[in-house]
């Protein structure tokens, strides 16, 4: 869901939206994720929209290369599909493949069941892989001192990648395997108030993944 700031900020939202409407996705985090890095992922939809008539969508929700077939294929643009484990039976993990044959939107909705945040819903615009670059820049929006975590995702198949993290306190270097997510832990900075978030950090892979 997008709710604009205000009436003028309605056309860049637009033109946003428009821009990661592709035919190729990949989602960088499931419910595979949910022991290993946060129960933020024990629960996990697929949320699809078409914008053309005719749209045919295959979803391969674990990436192993079989499409799941239970599930509307043909989408309009007042249709979507909707798919979870608790829902439609099926287990979305990371690395799941979305593919159309016209543009689509995406969205990862996750949430930590039985929570008593009442979920901690999250919902993510999953830009399509023709989007995805080597260079990233992430704030921290805490200010506590509790350590702050960013999942890097790694799209290609058939190759893994060198990330290196910049900070404050320097850089660190880490392999993210073919199809891998990994948990990048920032830490707080000693003597200081807050995390690393008042200096931000960039993240940069060796090159881009293919």
């Amino acid at each position: 869901m997008w709710i604009p700031a205000s009436a003028r900020s309605w056309p860049a939202l637009c033109r946003c939206m428009t821009r990661q409407l592709r035919t190729d996705f990949r989602l960088p985090a499931g419910e595979n994720l949910a022991s290993a890095s946060s129960a933020m992922f024990e629960y996990a939809g697929l949320f699809v929209m078409a914008a053309n008539d005719g749209t045919t969508v295959s979803i391969d929700s674990d990436g192993n290369g079989t499409p799941i077939t239970h599930h509307p294929t043909l989408l309009t643009p007042a249709s979507h599909i909707c798919l979870s484990s608790s829902t439609t039976g099926v287990t979305l993990n990371s690395n799941a493949h979305i593919t159309s044959n016209l543009p689509i939107q995406v969205n990862l909705i996750t949430g930590d069941i039985n929570s008593q945040q009442k979920y901690e819903n999250r919902w993510f615009n999953i830009p399509p892989l023709s989007l995805l670059g080597p260079s990233y820049v992430t704030p921290v929006s805490s200010m506590s001192k509790q350590q702050q975590q960013r999942l890097i995702y790694n799209p290609s198949q058939t190759s893994s990648i060198t990330v290196y993290a910049q900070t404050s306190t320097g850089i660190t270097s880490f392999t993210v395997a073919a199809g891998a997510t990994y948990r990048y832990v920032m830490r707080p900075v000693p003597g200081r108030a807050s995390t690393p978030a008042t200096q931000m950090a960039r993240v940069l892979c060796r090159s881009r993944p293919s």
